[in-house]
Parts: structure tokens; C-alpha cells; sequence
């Protein structure tokens, strides 16, 4: 039991570590690429780390790699939030997304119980890591997530600043 706290505190630790991480070096990289970067590291190599190996040392240098990189996914979402949401509506996207995801969080570990009881723990590991892999590669797939870069914040400028657009020039 203590070395799973252990495991999990490293974990959360690395991800405050990335947060101030991305907070201070940023807006000098593409969101996407990191967003997405740091979901693919952040999650199925835990899965994998925790099927394919015995002991602690190597989960925990996974752990702690992968709480590196999900510390700066929150801040990610967040400005992302801001500079695509009005700011009339915040509180109301806020609010609803918090609502959603925070009841959903337990369900993951209900949900993992019976692939672990009916299929084994490394298979269900392994099939859950898989899962999570696919999911995530849909932000390197689907257009929608270039959004994530197109808001104007970017290299040399705040967070909050937006880029102009101008019109289309119109055929005539």
C-alpha cells in the first residue's frame, strides 16, 4: 500500500512540476503537439509499465514521466477556455465540464474491475492502455483539435491576446 502512494505521489508531484513548467516556458511552443504529446505520454506506457513489469522502480520513473507531462494539460484546456469562449459563458462551460468529468472519474476505475476479474490484470491493463492510445491519437487526427493553435496566442504573445482576423477578400 505505501508504495502505491508512493508511486501516485510521484505522479502528482511531476504533474505540479509540469504545470509550472508550461506556465513559465509555454507560450514559446504549439499547443497541440504538447496537448497531445503529453496525453500520449501521460497515460498508456503507465498501462503497459504496470502489465509488463514486476517491482516499483520502473512504474515509478513511468509515474513520474507521465506526471510530467499531464501537468500541463490542465493549463492547456484552460487557456484554451478562455480565448475560445465568451467570456459571458464561462462560468456556465466551466461549470458544465467540471460537472460531467468529475462524476465520470470514478466510473473509470468501476469499469476497469470487471475486464481485471473476468480477463486478468495484465490483459485488462494492456486493453485499457490500448484504449486510452486510440483515444488520444484523435487529436492528432481530427481537424477540430487545430483549433487548439489558431487562437493568436503562440510565440511572442500573452496568453490572452488575440489575433485579429481580417475578411476574406470577396470574389467579384
Amino acid at each position: 500500500m505505501r508504495s502505491t502512494l508512493r508511486v501516485v505521489s510521484l505522479f502528482g508531484g511531476f504533474a505540479l512540476l509540469g504545470a509550472l513548467l508550461y506556465g513559465a516556458f509555454g507560450d514559446r511552443v504549439l499547443r497541440r503537439a504538447v496537448f497531445a504529446g503529453a496525453f500520449l505520454l501521460s497515460g498508456a506506457p503507465r498501462f503497459v509499465v504496470a502489465a509488463l513489469t514486476d517491482g516499483t522502480l520502473p512504474l515509478a520513473v513511468t509515474m513520474a514521466i507521465g506526471g510530467l507531462d499531464a501537468g500541463v494539460l490542465n493549463p492547456i484546456l484552460t487557456t484554451v477556455v478562455h480565448e475560445h469562449v465568451p467570456e459571458e459563458l464561462r462560468s456556465r462551460v466551466s461549470g458544465v465540464t467540471t460537472a460531467g468529468c468529475e462524476p465520470a472519474m470514478p466510473l473509470g476505475g468501476l469499469d476497469a474491475g470487471l475486464p481485471a476479474d473476468r480477463a486478468g490484470l495484465t490483459a485488462a491493463l494492456l486493453t485499457l492502455g490500448g484504449v486510452y492510445l486510440l483515444t488520444r491519437l484523435s487529436s492528432l487526427v481530427f481537424p477540430s483539435w487545430r483549433a487548439m493553435d489558431v487562437s493568436g496566442a503562440g510565440p511572442g504573445r500573452p496568453s490572452g491576446a488575440t489575433r485579429k482576423r481580417t475578411p476574406h477578400p470577396s470574389a467579384s
